[in-house]
């Protein structure tokens, strides 16, 4: 395993230097508190983890946002509500030379979560303020909008430079051009609905997978279950749901979320067209001694339209980690073929790995705790989402 300068530091006696405490995520804040210290070599800085799921990893000045090869990285620290006592690692400094850290969570980077070690003075290069400003202003871990062919916005695949030599040694991989396929044909149907007394006339697409536009007299509870045996899929992965039911998504051990996406951008959280995002669940973490009360995230149907989604945790849409909610088999099969197309030529944010187990790199577990919210997306025809969170870090 890669060994750290931090390894070689705490082979020195701890003793010899003074205890620094910085405190990480106060109030539920993307902070360290304080966000810079002055530290001489040898002294002990311990960060205690306060809430949610953090992490402390050595970056540089010219690279905020990214791990340092070779660096200090404590791994993701998961807290749960009421924990007690908090966790704590210990980075012994090597030396005097400004050292740099960021959170490598999801977009925390972006957002100002920035810790140094003697950085310069204000007024110098190599300031504390002007590394939070460089790390504010990298850009988000995600890849552009794909276009159809025909979209006024649709640019052709750029030609794709020749393979290296078969004799060239290269770790440098080279996907093939993305090739966006069609979207689900539909048809316009006009059908007679009778409901609760009510006679009315709806009109609608009807796809592959489409539904009947009446209501469900007796309505259901279809189960979906994230990340089944470790696994990087829901099971099933699709479900034929009528309006009025419900699709419950039941979390199994690891951090996945539910996110609502569209055909042509599978990978990417929706946008409708007046603005209002799709639903999403946010990250839900659960811990692999977690055998009962699950966390679980409801979306109740309210249309016949087909419903896309993916796992936005790093890399698992890449992977095919995606769901259909009324969509036709073949079109499902598209989607997450296309899914993993483009999850893989995405831009994402990197997780580096914890530097070992010797007191900055292991992460325990979050023990469950309990919260509950409700949140309505979209209106008229749109869905409603019900999300019940129990053992859940929200990030």
């Amino acid at each position: 395993m890669m060994r750290s300068l931090l390894s070689l530091a705490l082979a020195a006696p701890l003793a010899l230097g003074a205890e620094i405490m910085v405190r990480v995520g106060v109030d539920g804040s993307l902070t360290y508190q304080p966000e810079s210290v002055r530290a001489m070599q040898g002294d002990v800085i311990k960060f205690e983890f306060v809430s949610k799921n953090h992490t402390v990893t050595q970056s540089s000045f010219d690279n905020p946002c990214s791990f340092a090869p070779g660096g200090a990285n404590t791994g993701f620290v998961a807290v749960s509500p009421g924990q007690h006592p908090l966790p704590v690692k210990a980075f012994t400094v090597p030396h005097m030379n400004p050292i740099w850290f960021y959170c490598a969570q999801t977009d925390h980077c972006m957002k100002g979560m920035v810790f140094a070690i003697n950085p310069g003075d204000d007024h110098a290069p190599n300031s504390f303020k002007n590394y939070k400003m460089k790390a504010m202003m990298q850009p988000p871990p995600m890849a552009p909008p794909v276009y159809p062919p025909g979209h006024p916005m649709y640019t052709p695949p750029a030609h794709q430079p020749p393979m290296p030599p078969q004799h060239t040694t290269t770790s440098m991989v080279v996907h093939p051009p993305i090739v966006t396929p069609p979207p689900p044909a539909w048809v316009p149907m006009t059908a007679t609905v009778t409901h609760q007394g009510s006679v009315y006339t709806t009109s609608y697409k009807s796809y592959a997978g489409t539904p009947q536009p009446t209501p469900a007299s007796n309505p259901m509870v279809h189960k979906i279950i994230v990340g089944e045996n470790g696994q990087l899929a829901y099971t099933p992965t699709m479900v034929q749901a009528s309006i009025g039911d419900t699709v419950m998504f039941e979390f199994r051990p690891k951090n996945h979320t539910v996110t609502q996406s569209s055909f042509l951008s599978p990978c990417e959280p929706l946008v409708k067209a007046d603005g209002t995002p799709g639903f999403r669940s946010g990250f839900m973490f659960v811990d692999q001694s977690l055998t009962s009360g699950f966390p679980q995230f409801s979306v109740r149907i309210n249309d016949t339209e087909p419903i896309w989604g993916y796992c936005g945790q790093v890399n698992h849409c890449a992977a095919g980690m995606v769901f259909g909610i009324n969509v036709g088999a073949a079109d499902f099969t598209t989607f997450q073929n296309f899914a993993k197309q483009v999850g893989a030529a995405q831009t994402q944010l990197p997780v580096p790995p914890a530097t070992g187990t010797d007191g900055f790199g292991t992460t325990p577990a979050a023990t469950p705790g309990g919260a509950a919210r409700a949140v309505h997306v979209g209106g008229g025809m749109g869905v409603f989402v019900l999300a019940v969170l129990m053992g859940v870090l929200a990030l």
